[in-house]
């Protein structure tokens, strides 16, 4: 990552995984967060040992609980629609071994 200190001072940063129970430590492993520097830019939300794509779910159910009593939306259906549109592509890139194009969506268009 790179930020300027000043105007003339760049620095060059690297963004590193902080895993949990590595090292025979027995916490267990999974992910503590993400530090740039001396600062966290992430850290996991949940107390559980959980995997990468568990954190994931787990902060979308989250959000979703959020949602359902009235806070804001966070994955739309155009959003949502746009990502299936694109899962369908590249199944059908695999299966023909084509290149495929794809094109903007009725959904993308504002």
């Amino acid at each position: 990552m790179n930020l300027l200190l000043d105007h003339r001072t760049p620095l060059h940063l690297d963004l590193e995984r902080v895993n949990r129970g590595e090292e025979e430590n027995v916490e267990g492993y999974f992910l503590s967060g993400i530090i740039c520097g001396d600062q966290w830019v992430y850290r996991n939300p949940f107390a559980a040992r959980l995997y990468d794509d568990e954190i994931a779910v787990a902060a979308c159910m989250r959000k979703m609980a959020d949602y359902a009593r009235g806070g804001p939306d966070f994955y739309s259906l155009a959003e949502g629609a746009q990502d299936h549109y694109l899962a369908m592509l590249i199944e059908q890139s695999i299966q023909s071994g084509d290149e495929i194009t794809s094109t903007v969506q009725p959904w993308a268009e504002d």
